[in-house]
């Protein structure tokens, strides 16, 4: 099966390949001129005799050429007989010729008359001098604008400016005329006289602004948002662009937040804030996150691949790039898709600015141990020196949060008799705290030339108190249980990139090397218990109103359960070098071939383990009230601990030896070609191959099995752009991407229980996807945007656990490949001023749906893929007055219910439960105002609508569904003071 499916491949391949360079060889043999062949123009004659001006009058009619000559030197009142025989232009011209000893000249679309002598005359098409333009595109204030479009006006022929503004265009000797378009500024028109060999022009735009008496709704805050949607409309794929110009006008408090505004994004969260991101119905272990480009090491051990966005600060982002469809020199591991962020780099002009806000959070938690408090600090600072040759910025960010949540459980002894069998509520109190920083220096030379050094910090702290009370009615049991814990994670990146033009050829490298941990070093539950017999008296609603708080009046005493410590590191490490090569196939540069390689190596580290600390005679295990908990903030490594009493100390534990866990080693090899070429203004492709060889090294330290993998991807892409003008275009694409098995699946851990065995594998392949998409843009000036497309995503080679043999009377159950799943989506995505009806707002709005089926196992394929919600959509009013300074944003993102995971709820049923999340809609909001160009208030406030997080057992659309957990986090607001310096 494998077999025929990469010979599959590498046909689709070869195909696409050939009809891409037979296309390209085809550009070499067409003509220079208007694009028309005078042997293929037909001209309707009315009759057969034209004096020769109406002959001119004729052609210039049915045909794009028009004619020149110098008034005096040619008698145009003269009559020419054209035969039957003349079946076309060039037959025409050749007979006019003769007749009046004309010599006809064609330069692109201009015909030249001139007197010949000679007997016999051929039409010529001469090859006109070709003038090089070339220059800058910037705006008012300097700043390079990237990507705007140059066209020789009349002509079949134009350019982009690269990411510096720089741009190059051969043009005819003599007067020519360009239009400059950029979203968000106004076209511009230059006449330019090029009789030189070369001829420099910078180009100044303005921007695009719209007056309303006193208002100016839209203008000089949009410079950001407008080079993002440019980047958007010009690239070789499907992708959604934001800057952080609009980005951080919204309250949101991690980046998955940000990410979630975006078409087709749907996030899960923790604690009420956003952690990880799913796209158009792909969960997310089956996306890639990267920071400028490259990979960012995943930390935690129960997210297998993927990476919690609640450790990366918004404020250090310049912008995020949403790519749907990936093209060969990208990394494949993105079945949804992938998600870049792109850290801040030195702007044009200096820039210092400090941000410092304070906030309360309502909170749904009654005890509080931490408080409610909300601090931020942000800050930035960016110079350019020796004539903007060097740029150096700094920045840095701080959050900290004191959050509090309500939890509540229940399980059944029958659901449908709507009977408990356990109720379980909990007090969370949270205290996090996030850190980052962003150091880039960038040199530039001269405009070929450009290195940038980057380094990023990020560390995010979350220390947890967990106050649970469970109540259970086959025994009248009430257990109290508290687990302190602290989760620290801390990530490193590094990153020096090149980029280098040399005449035709573009030449890219980087090195990088990121390296993250996350480390939970104290983690330790108290359990208490004690029989209440008032439980059996309860009534049906009594027993959902129990809370952690709960009291009975009858003071039992709780007798000591258990001391659980629990200590957990893990770490990853992703070092990369990679280069891209990019030279033309025709002089024109409308064929271009691009190859380059990247070389990955990844080594992961992961230890975990599990203590019962006993106690000794005359440990100091206290008593506690009704209502109260034991020991809340207290952990095993604290000095407090070791006075109680117990038999084991920190001392007594070695990691690498006392725990369970696995070192990994994963190598990945990727080489591509692609080819782009520019058949037209109208039409492009870009198409190619990539292959990425992965070789996988595991050991398990439980038992130091050790275990090998290797396998090799070849995945091919092709992406169609037709553009129906200026601002308008179709997008075709098909797409190919895979995402590796788990860690946790490729460990060769062999587990013997008392009823099954338990093992992995480490000879699974990755999850193989094949991607369609087609999607319709359309782009305006005031920065409007407007999308509508379907896409589809046929998954193979899906990893499940199933039975695999018998051995020793015992099943034996193993991770495997070859499960499958289906993706089907419609997506839309706007952005609309309505200055244009006098109102100084914007509306931004997207809404995709999604169909998704996933073959699960044991006859339970007819579930949709975990996390993916079937509707999911964002609405968001922007006002800005510049006038007067305020701006506001009401941002709300709705998400239907999702199908989460398979577990034990109901003890009279027989298998796994389907547990469902219930949909949710969340609604922030921000206030801004700007006193002058240097101090700026801001009021953020979110989630208004206090959403809770819930969990069903059985879809929630059907009447025999019941909650099983809920949680609820309350509103938070935080207000800002923002200065330039």
């Amino acid at each position: 099966m494998k077999k025929k499916f990469i010979r599959k491949l590498i046909t689709m391949s070869i195909y696409s390949l050939i009809i891409q360079f037979v296309c390209v060889a085809s550009l070499f043999a067409s003509t220079t001129g208007s694009g028309q062949n005078i042997e293929k123009i037909e001209l309707n004659l009315e009759n057969h005799n034209y004096s020769l001006k109406n002959f001119f009058k004729l052609v210039e009619e049915q045909s794009d050429y028009n004619f020149f000559y110098v008034e005096g030197e040619i008698d145009v009142t003269k009559n020419y007989t054209l035969s039957s025989d003349s079946q076309n232009l060039k037959e025409m011209l050749q007979e006019v010729a003769n007749q009046g000893s004309l010599r006809f000249r064609i330069v692109n679309d201009i015909i030249v008359v001139k007197n010949s002598t000679r007997s016999k005359t051929k039409v010529l098409v001469a090859k006109p001098k070709s003038i090089n333009i070339h220059g800058k595109v910037v705006d008012s204030k300097g700043n390079p604008l990237p990507f705007a479009s140059i066209v020789i006006d009349g002509k079949n022929h134009g350019t982009l400016s690269n990411a510096n503004g720089i741009f190059n265009i051969d043009a005819p000797e003599g007067t020519c005329t360009i239009l400059v378009h950029y979203l968000g500024y106004k076209d511009k028109k230059i006449t330019l006289d090029v009789s030189d060999a070369t001829k420099e022009v910078n180009i100044v735009l303005e921007e695009e602004s719209t007056n309303l008496g006193e208002v100016i709704a839209y203008g000089k805050l949009t410079r950001g948002q407008a080079k993002a949607l440019n980047i958007q409309k010009v690239s070789k794929n499907i992708k959604n662009v934001v800057d952080l110009e609009l980005f951080a006008k919204y309250p949101d408090i991690s980046a998955a937040e940000t990410v979630q505004r975006l078409p087709g994004i749907s996030i899960t969260r923790d604690q009420g804030e956003g952690e990880f991101v799913q796209i158009r119905g792909v969960s997310e272990q089956l996306n890639s996150l990267t920071m400028n480009g490259q990979k960012m090491p995943s930390v935690e051990p129960d997210a297998g691949r993927t990476v919690g966005l609640d450790l990366v600060q918004s404020y250090l982002i310049q912008s995020i790039e949403v790519t749907k469809a990936l093209t060969p020199d990208m990394e494949a591991d993105a079945i949804g898709g992938m998600v870049n962020f792109q850290l801040r780099e030195a702007s044009k002009q200096s820039e210092f600015e400090l941000s410092m806000g304070y906030g309360i959070n309502q909170q749904e938690s009654e005890y509080r141990n931490w408080g409610r408090s909300i601090v931020s600090l942000s800050g930035i600072g960016g110079k350019r020196f020796a004539d903007n040759k060097f740029g150096i910025l700094l920045a840095a960010s701080y959050y900290k949060t004191d959050k509090g949540s309500m939890f509540n459980s229940r399980r059944f002894a029958d659901q449908n008799q709507n009977v408990l069998n356990r109720r379980r509520t909990t007090d969370y109190d949270v205290n996090r705290e996030r850190f980052g920083l962003v150091a880039n220096l960038d040199f530039t030379p001269n405009e070929n030339h450009k290195w940038v050094l980057t380094s990023n910090y990020n560390r995010y702290k979350d220390d947890e108190i967990r106050q649970q009370a469970r109540y259970t009615w086959d025994n009248q049991r009430e257990e109290r249980r508290t687990r302190n814990r602290l989760e620290d994670q801390k990530i490193f990146f590094n990153m020096l990139k090149g980029e280098h033009q040399f005449n035709q050829v573009k030449a890219n490298y980087i090195i990088s090397y990121s390296k993250g941990n996350e480390d939970l070093p104290d983690r330790t539950e108290f359990r208490y218990r004690r029989t209440v017999e008032a439980l059996a008296d309860l009534s049906r609603d009594e027993q959902d109103a129990l809370s952690a708080n709960s009291t009975f009046g009858d003071n039992t005493p709780f007798t000591y359960s258990r001391v659980g410590f629990e200590p957990r590191f893990t770490e990853e490490s992703n070092a990369t070098g990679g280069f891209d090569v990019e030279f033309p196939l025709t002089k024109d540069d409308k064929s271009l071939i691009k190859v380059g390689g990247k070389f990955r190596k990844l080594e992961r580290e992961h230890r975990s383990g599990s203590f019962r600390p006993k106690p000794l005679d005359g440990a100091q295990i206290r008593q506690f009230q009704e209502g109260e908990f034991p020991f809340p903030n207290l952990s095993f490594t604290d000095a407090e601990f070791a006075s109680l009493g117990f038999d084991l100390s920190p001392a007594d534990i070695n990691l690498d030896e006392e725990t369970d866990g696995y070192d990994a080693s994963e190598k990945v090899l990727a080489g591509y070609v692609m080819n782009t070429t520019q058949w037209s203004n109208k039409f492009s492709t870009v198409a190619g191959l990539r292959f990425e060889n992965t070789k996988t090294d595991y050991t398990s330290t439980e038992n130091e099995l050790k275990g090998e993998g290797s396998y090799l991807n070849i995945l091919p892409s092709i992406h169609f752009t037709y553009k129906l003008n200026e601002n308008n275009q179709i997008r075709l694409a098909y797409s190919t991407g895979l995402s590796r098995p788990d860690y946790t699946s490729l460990i060769p851990y062999n587990n013997v229980g008392a009823e099954e065995i338990r093992r992995g594998n480490e000879d699974l392949e990755p999850i193989t996807a094949s991607n369609f998409d087609l999607m319709f843009e359309k782009y305006t000036n005031k920065l409007d945007y407007f999308s509508f497309g379907a896409f589809a995503k046929l998954i193979e080679n899906q990893i499940v656990t199933s039975q695999v043999g018998i051995e020793d009377g015992l099943p034996v159950f193993s991770p495997t490949n070859g499960a499958s799943a289906k993706v089907f989506g419609l997506e839309f995505g706007m952005n609309k001023n309505l200055t244009s009806v006098g109102l100084p707002f914007s509306i931004n709005a997207n809404y995709t749906f999604t169909e998704t089926s996933a073959d699960y196992g044991d006859d339970r394929d007819d579930l949709p893929l975990t996390n993916s919600p079937k509707h999911m959509g964002n609405l968001s009013l922007l006002y800005n007055n510049d006038k007067t300074g305020f701006f506001a944003v009401l941002g709300g993102t709705y998400r239907h219910f999702v199908f989460n995971k398979f577990e034990n709820t109901n003890a009279a049923a027989d298998g796994n439960e389907e547990i469902w999340l219930d949909k949710t809609l969340h609604m922030d909001m921000s206030l801004g105002y700007k006193i002058n160009d240097k101090i700026s208030l801001k009021l953020q406030l979110n989630n208004l609508t206090n959403e809770s997080n819930t969990e069903v057992s059985g879809k929630p659309s059907e009447d025999s569904s019941k909650w099983t957990e809920t949680e609820s986090y309350g509103i938070s607001g935080l207000f800002v003071v923002e200065l330039k310096l």
